[in-house]
């Protein structure tokens, strides 16, 4: 946990599992960076995740993007977002944010009670298999 940027990784390989990060951004990845993030949960007054740059390409598996200020997952300038087995939930702006040429997939993902959206694209790729987008009560989405 920190009060500024969780952690920033930049032109490099970066993995976490089972890990709680959380920050202004969580998790903040640029350059020609390769993350894998397994079974974490991310959160973040600004933003849990950002993906910026052709040379970014972020793995995330059965983890949560949850409770942000912002939004949950942004990705922009080319980056390459894969989420799977992931719920992201409780953001107060989108829950995943796809600008600029970004590519965002996601497969068997949970998006819930994100108040703005639960995916804004804008000028990038998203592509979508399995995926449930809903409001539900924390009961629920605690199960997940």
């Amino acid at each position: 946990r920190a009060s500024g940027n969780g952690i920033r990784v930049i032109d490099s390989e970066f993995a976490a599992s089972d890990s709680d990060l959380a920050g202004v951004r969580a998790l903040y990845l640029e350059g020609a960076t390769r993350a894998s993030i397994l079974g974490t949960a991310l959160s973040g007054r600004e933003a849990a995740l950002t993906a910026t740059g052709g040379g970014v390409k972020v793995r995330l598996k059965g983890g949560f993007v949850r409770d942000s200020a912002g939004v949950g997952i942004e990705a922009s300038q080319f980056a390459r977002v894969f989420l799977e087995e992931t719920a992201v939930t409780g953001n107060l702006g989108a829950g995943v944010s796809v600008r600029s040429g970004a590519d965002f997939k996601a497969s068997d993902a949970r998006f819930a009670d994100n108040r703005d959206c639960a995916l804004r694209v804008d000028g990038g790729f998203a592509s979508l298999e399995n995926v449930k987008a809903c409001a539900e009560t924390a009961r629920e989405h605690a199960q997940y």
